[in-house]
């Protein structure tokens, strides 16, 4: 076979550390507010890096590889790593007066060197891992989000009009989220350093020295939703 998916020797259990600190505090009989700080550590994360690859420059390789019997060897390893912090802050009024409230806001950096091991998802320079940490594709820096429910305080009763009874035994319950959107990796869609990888490839700038893109510079558009439940 030209392509191959060997396991590296060394493979470990990825694992992760985390670090929380919160505090919380109650405003009034039904309201509480808290925030939290969230440290997140990620180490021996799994990928995929092609060790085939034969480098004659900065950036560019040739055919035949290290082992000429194959086009690529597309080890597996575990040679990820990641790191988020998060700000979490959340109010909360339980149900009480026919209505609850919660509504939370989190500001959080995602940051990673690999989002999974398959191949369309390898470094853009095999050689080069260190240059591919960068935000992380699930990194979101902003979302809020604000719920509640409304319980009508009447009910149905044929001794009342009709204009009560219209409005009685309703709960109302929206959820409204608004976040910002995630990064996104800027491919040219052609193997332009010569790595046989032409999935992996990102734009080169046509300044001093010709620096390669960054992993995930692009940043999608945010996103607003509003559910209702009306019952």
């Amino acid at each position: 076979p030209s392509v191959i998916l060997p396991s590296a020797g060394n493979i470990v259990t990825p694992w992760s550390q985390q670090v929380s600190l919160g505090i919380e505090r109650q405003l009034a009989r039904d309201w509480v507010l808290s925030a939290d700080y969230i440290l997140n550590r990620g180490t021996n994360l799994i990928r995929s890096r092609d060790i085939n690859v034969r480098q004659v420059g900065d950036n560019e390789f040739e055919l035949p590889g290290l082992d000429e019997r194959f086009v690529q060897v597309n080890q597996i390893e575990t040679s990820g790593s990641s790191t988020y912090h998060g700000f979490t802050a959340k109010l909360r009024k339980r149900f009480a007066q026919d209505f609850s409230l919660m509504a939370s806001y989190t500001y959080g950096k995602a940051i990673d060197d690999t989002t999974d091991f398959i191949t369309q998802l390898q470094a853009n320079n095999q050689r080069d891992l260190r240059s591919e940490k960068s935000l992380s594709s699930f990194d979101q820096r902003q979302r809020f989000v604000i719920s509640g429910v409304y319980q009508s305080p009447w009910t149905v009763s044929g001794s009342d009009g009709f204009v009560h009874n219209l409005f009685a035994d309703w709960t109302f319950a929206p959820i409204i989220t608004i976040s910002s959107g995630r990064p996104f990796n800027l491919l040219l869609g052609y193997d332009l350093n010569g790595d046989t990888h032409e999935e992996t490839d990102r734009p080169v700038l046509l300044v001093v020295n010709n620096p390669i893109v960054g992993r995930n510079t692009g940043r999608g558009p945010g996103l607003s939703s509003v559910d209702i439940r009306l019952g």
